[in-house]
């Protein structure tokens, strides 16, 4: 009897335990999470833009951790009026105020619905977007009203908000963080740089740092998702570092699909070619023949050392004449070709 009555309580500290343990995990990421947005009007030569949110300006998360489900939604609505015959154009945007967790933590997507059949919404944003610790601006998406008649017209919109679970990875890094931010709603469309929407994500150019010491001596963490900067002949450049199924640097255009390289000290982009695109949608690949333009010799002749060069000269009779950018090497040929045919005279030309 007195041995049950050990095994009993035993029994019993042990799911005391559990509990206990399971209530730690769970309240480790419990959090709230509060928004400042407060209802916004915008008078615009065309008319009048009012935005609304559902519920009041906070966003309360009492039970947050990490899941692949969203741990909050937020709802608001646009409306528009104008007795004028001219479009009103606004853009939404997110705004952060203070963000310590790490970059890419928490995610958004948007969900958008034309309640007033009017105009244009901003687009749906189905695959989740990280947002970068610190203060930032994400633009959400343009949309505009058509003229209304002096009716209203409502245009509704649900941000989620989400903190993936990412398997085998260390959550406890981001225990006890805060974040903030609040959604604007802005006159006219706007249209950010590509080098801007880049070094967004990662926080902003200010405040991307140089690797640290050491940081090459190893194989990158099999989840990492960095940028880094580093000095050029330009200025500062911006480079990733991370694990190819989580970096950000995939480019749809011109119905094909690319992977930035770096961000150049001159604010110019390198990509690299990675395949076809139809359509401008895709599944991004990953290596093989799906991912080169040809395979092919830098040069067909190897005789002279012009050869070496992009572009040669007719004759090889001083160093000089050799190197002159007069003929084009076979890879010059084959990447001409391509472009002709894939770039010139669409309009993908002008980019």
């Amino acid at each position: 009897m007195k041995l049950r009555k050990i095994i009993k309580y035993l029994i019993l500290i042990i799911i005391i335990l559990i509990v206990f343990t399971i209530g730690l995990s769970y309240a480790a990421f419990t959090t709230k999470i509060t928004g400042v947005e407060v209802g916004e009007t915008i008078y615009s030569s065309s008319g009048v833009m009012q935005i609304d949110y559902d519920g009041g300006p906070a966003i309360s998360v009492p039970n947050m951790f990490p899941n692949n489900e969203e741990f909050a939604t937020k709802t608001f609505t646009v409306t528009g009026k104008s007795s004028l015959e001219e479009d009103m154009e606004y853009h939404l945007m997110l705004v952060t105020n203070s963000n310590t967790f790490r970059t890419g933590a928490l995610t958004y997507t948007l969900d958008s619905k034309n309640t007033g059949n009017n105009g244009e919404v901003a687009p749906n944003i189905t695959q989740q977007k990280g947002i970068s610790t610190g203060q930032g601006e994400y633009i959400l998406g343009n949309a505009k009203f058509s003229p209304t008649s002096s009716e209203e017209k409502v245009h509704t919109y649900t941000l989620k908000l989400y903190f993936p679970l990412i398997d085998g990875f260390d959550h406890s890094v981001d225990q006890n963080k805060e974040f903030s931010a609040r959604i604007e709603i802005r006159e006219g469309h706007n249209f950010p740089l590509l080098v801007d929407e880049i070094l967004a994500q990662y926080g902003g150019a200010d405040n991307i740092e140089e690797a640290p010491e050491g940081t090459f001596a190893s194989t990158s963490g099999s989840t990492d998702n960095l940028m880094y900067k580093m000095e050029d002949d330009y200025g500062d450049s911006f480079y990733f570092r991370g694990a190819k199924e989580h970096l950000n640097n995939n480019l749809i255009f011109a119905e094909h699909q690319w992977k930035i390289v770096r961000i150049n000290g001159d604010g110019s982009i390198r990509i690299i070619y990675n395949g076809e695109c139809p359509g401008n949608v895709c599944s991004i690949n990953s290596t093989g023949t799906p991912t080169r333009i040809a395979d092919t010799a830098f040069n067909s002749i190897a005789n002279d050392n012009k050869y070496v060069g992009y572009m040669y000269g007719t004759y090889s009779t001083s160093p000089e004449a050799a190197h002159k950018n007069q003929e084009d090497s076979t890879i010059k040929t084959v990447l001409d070709t391509w472009y002709e045919n894939n770039i010139k005279g669409t309009r993908y030309e002008g980019y």
